[in-house]
């Protein structure tokens, strides 16, 4: 990967960390912990090489969101519907909704479904709307951020 691209794919990673001040960090040992150190580009690097693990929180200070993920993992599925299935499901329905919408294969082979926002969104509409929308496609166990 040249010094340009990873750049480029920091810049557009910062969209994700919302907030500066605090952010999930993984050390060696696998432990997950917050971290309230200022995060710093060298450490968006680390993570998008793979050297270090990152978690963004997804609500901004004024409790506003522009972007959501709904994960979709196979303990958190009905009976007889595969992560396949069911991701496609969320996806459908979100299109029906006119979201925007990616999706990406999760750590544990399930998928998450990245949905953004044009603006800043209040984070309890975000959630109340996709967990409503979750209960519509029939899983209404699939955990949704925030």
């Amino acid at each position: 990967m040249t010094a340009s691209c990873i750049v480029e794919q920091v810049s557009r990673l910062e969209r994700f960390f919302v907030r500066r001040d605090v952010h999930g960090l993984e050390d060696a040992d696998g432990y997950q912990h917050t971290s309230r150190d200022k995060l710093s580009r060298t450490q968006l690097n680390a993570h998008l090489r793979g050297g270090i693990r990152l978690g963004a929180h997804t609500v901004a200070i004024d409790d506003t969101v522009r972007w959501a993920c709904i994960d979709v993992d196979k303990d958190t599925l009905p009976a007889g519907i595969s992560g396949k299935a069911a991701g496609r499901n969320v996806v459908r329905r979100l299109k029906a909704e006119n979201f925007s919408c990616l999706v990406e294969r999760s750590k544990s082979r399930g998928y998450h479904v990245w949905v953004f926002f044009n603006r800043p969104v209040h984070a309890w509409k975000v959630r109340l709307c996709l967990q409503t929308l979750t209960k519509d496609a029939g899983l209404p166990k699939l955990e949704v951020f925030p």
